[in-house]
């Protein structure tokens, strides 16, 4: 039986990017900077990463609750 191997890879600015996103940021608030914009994105990207990994089951403890710290 072969042995499982992870596979890991980085899809920010490898597969997609966010310049949608942040140009639509702008257009909405017109008053935003790009880089702001893009600072929003990036907090709303890695609190969801956070989130999703510490809800993954092979991150959850015992009693099934998360065992990440947020």
């Amino acid at each position: 039986m072969p042995t499982a191997v992870p596979i890991a890879f980085d899809v920010l600015g490898t597969c997609f990017s966010f310049d949608g996103c942040r140009e639509a940021l702008v257009d909405v608030f017109p008053t935003l900077s790009p880089d702001h914009a893009q600072s929003v994105i990036d907090d709303w990207f890695h609190a969801a990463q956070r989130d999703f990994t510490c809800a993954s089951p092979s991150c959850a403890s015992e009693t099934g609750g998360p065992a990440c710290a947020s």
